[in-house]
C-alpha cells in the first residue's frame, strides 16, 4: 500500500526548562493511492536528518501502535526514543516518515523555526544553573567585548567579589566614570 503523508507539525517545546518535555507535537494525515483515509492502528518510524534527500538519520523513532482515524494522527517524537539536546542546534533538519516499513516517503519536510528555539546554543544547565564555557554574553549589544557586557541601565543588589561582599547603601565600591563602570578595592 502506498501511503502519503500531509504533514502539520506543531510544535510545542520550551527553552532550558526540566519542566517542559522534550518532546515534537507532531500531526499528519495518510491515505491510500486512491487517496481514502487510513483508518486503524499504524506502525510509523520518524528519522530526522540533516538533509532533505540523503545521509543518515540523527535521530529516529518507531511508534507501534498509533491510532490513525480518517486519516489523522497525532503523536509527540521522542516518547519512544529521546530526542537528543543537540539535534536541532545546527539548522536545515528533515523529517523522513515510513508507514508499515514501507519505505521512507518522499519528499522529506523541512522543520520549521519552532524546534530549534529549543536549542540553547551553547549553553550547559545544571540543576537550577545555567551557563556558557565561551564567548561573552551581552544585554542591550549585540557585539560584547568582555564576559558580561551591559549596555544601559543596571539595577542590583548584593554584590560579592572573590566571595566577600562589598557595598552598602552608603558606601559603595562602584565607580562610574562616562559609560563604563568600575569596581574600586
Amino acid at each position: 500500500m502506498f501511503v502519503v503523508v500531509i504533514v502539520g507539525i506543531l510544535l510545542a517545546i520550551g527553552m532550558l526548562s526540566a519542566d517542559v518535555p522534550n518532546l515534537i507535537d507532531f500531526q499528519g494525515r495518510l491515505t491510500d493511492d486512491s487517496e481514502n483515509p487510513i483508518n486503524g492502528p499504524t506502525a510509523i518510524a520518524f528519522a530526522v536528518y540533516a538533509d532533505s534527500t540523503s545521509g543518515t538519520a540523527l535521530w529516529s523513532e518507531t511508534q507501534n501502535p498509533v491510532y490513525v482515524s480518517n486519516g489523522l494522527f497525532h503523536v509527540f517524537l521522542g516518547a519512544v526514543n529521546s530526542i537528543p539536546e543537540t539535534l536541532f542546534h545546527e539548522p536545515d533538519r528533515w523529517i523522513g516518515i515510513e508507514v508499515n516499513s514501507d519505505g521512507e516517503m518522499s519528499p522529506r519536510t523541512r522543520f520549521g523555526s519552532v524546534p530549534y528555539a529549543k536549542t540553547d546554543g551553547d549553553w550547559t544547565k545544571v540543576g537550577d544553573d545555567v551557563y556558557k564555557e565561551n564567548g561573552n554574553v551581552g544585554m542591550g549589544t549585540t557585539a560584547p567585548s568582555t564576559k558580561l557586557e551591559v549596555v544601559g541601565t543596571v539595577e542590583a543588589s548584593g554584590f560579592i567579589i572573590n566571595g566577600t561582599p562589598v557595598g552598602t547603601s552608603t558606601d559603595s565600591y562602584w565607580l562610574e566614570v562616562g559609560n563604563d563602570i568600575y569596581y574600586d578595592s
